[in-house]
């Protein structure tokens, strides 16, 4: 995967670790150029007709890291919202 933000460019590979069709997803995601290794959980549950999406992201080496990703997540979120 490739994101681009206004730092630039920056390419993400991982490896599925566990796939549950309609509940869960986990993989691995590494930074090219970077030593960190954090893995993604992301579970799907549904309440009255409404698809509820987690994403549990751990794994981080510094509190920077932690937080620009974080800030990652708010970014894409806000992006999907406004898609929909």
């Amino acid at each position: 995967m490739h994101s681009r933000s206004p730092q630039g460019a920056a390419r993400m590979v991982g490896k599925f670790m566990d796939l549950v069709p309609n509940e869960k997803i986990v993989y691995t995601w590494h930074w090219e150029g970077s030593d960190e290794d954090t893995l993604i959980t992301v579970t799907f549950t549904e309440q009255d007709g409404i698809t509820h999406v987690h994403i549990g992201h751990e794994g981080f080496q510094t509190q920077e890291s932690l937080d620009m990703h974080d800030a990652g997540w708010d970014a894409y979120f806000e992006a999907l919202e406004k898609m929909l």
